[in-house]
């Protein structure tokens, strides 16, 4: 029986991850930080989830059991709801943590108390455990000032998730949850709205979680999808609608990013036109008229030609 309230709180949101949860929860019992809580969302699994995860009876564990499929990020939020911890994390039920993760983390989120969250690489794996080798990645400094985490949120998602462990009270103060108009990139929007009301994030240099990838992950099956293309702009460029203030603050033109980002559209929109899909062609294109000019096309052709060759050259080297 627990006697005092936990220092971080572990949500695990489920959906028909069998062959993997049981590593998953058993990554979090092999912490050498001992003082958590593990709160399990079943989000009505039908391929055997919630049976295996009957078998883990410990007094740290609360299991829950959604009566339907309330969808991926309503799950998040389900989690993120019930958390009464000074710090949080997500851990997909596919992946898992290495014994030193929390400590690592709570300690520098305590030693630097205007953090709204700390991160860190992590290692890849397939379907079968095997490591999947990843390119060198430059090292970052502890500290990460704003701008520059902006400047890289707004380039790509180089945060993952599974490495990350959040301050639950910076949360609280503006609000945030897991918007739930994101299919996809929940966890992106987060780093970027935290990032732009906090000074700096924390970056721990050692790797202390394990992501998996596999064929039934959503990344896997969505990743070329138009849905993951749009989204992954449509994000930055409603934090850059809705915050114009505080980007200009850090020195962000924020219409330069907007025009920047939506800049390929057109091109989405030919590619989508071509394939019949002529609602999303014109959703598109909307998203591009509405930072520029169809001249603006003219200019951007030469640039397209080029990244068009340059990809079949890649291709062809690739077939040899």
């Amino acid at each position: 029986m627990m006697t005092k309230r936990p220092l971080i709180t572990v949500c695990v949101p489920v959906y028909n991850t069998a062959s993997y949860i049981r590593q998953c929860i058993e990554s979090v019992l092999a912490q050498e930080f001992k003082d958590w809580i593990l709160l399990v969302s079943d989000n009505c699994s039908t391929d055997g989830t919630w049976e295996i995860l009957q078998e883990f009876q410990h007094p740290q564990i609360r299991l829950f059991r959604q009566s339907q499929n309330i969808g991926p990020n309503a799950n998040w939020n389900f989690l993120l709801e019930k958390v009464e911890t000074d710090y949080f994390c997500f851990l997909g039920s596919d992946d898992y943590f290495y014994p030193n993760h929390l400590a690592n983390k709570v300690r520098l989120l305590e030693l630097h108390p205007q953090a709204p969250f700390v991160h860190g690489p992590a290692d890849f794996v397939d379907e079968t455990g095997k490591p999947i080798p990843k390119p060198p990645e430059s090292p970052l400094p502890l500290t990460e000032q704003s701008r520059s985490v902006l400047q890289g949120l707004l380039a790509q998602n180089y945060i993952n998730i599974t490495s990350v462990v959040f301050r639950k009270a910076s949360l609280n103060a503006l609000g945030l949850k897991v918007d739930r108009r994101l299919r996809f990139f929940g966890d992106w929007h987060l780093y970027v709205e935290l990032a732009l009301f906090h000074p700096y994030i924390l970056f721990d240099c050692q790797t202390t979680a394990v992501y998996r990838i596999h064929a039934m992950s959503d990344a896997r099956q969505n990743i070329r999808s138009f849905a993951w293309a749009m989204e992954a702009q449509d994000h930055l460029l409603a934090s850059l609608a809705e915050h114009p203030g505080e980007w200009k603050s850090l020195g962000f033109d924020t219409l330069a990013e907007s025009k920047r980002l939506t800049e390929r559209r057109w091109v989405l929109a030919l590619k989508q036109a071509a394939n019949g899909q002529f609602g999303n062609a014109n959703q598109a294109w909307r998203g591009f008229r509405k930072f520029h000019t169809a001249s603006d096309i003219i200019k951007d052709i030469p640039r397209y030609i080029r990244y068009r060759l340059q990809l079949s050259a890649a291709k062809r080297r690739q077939a040899l």
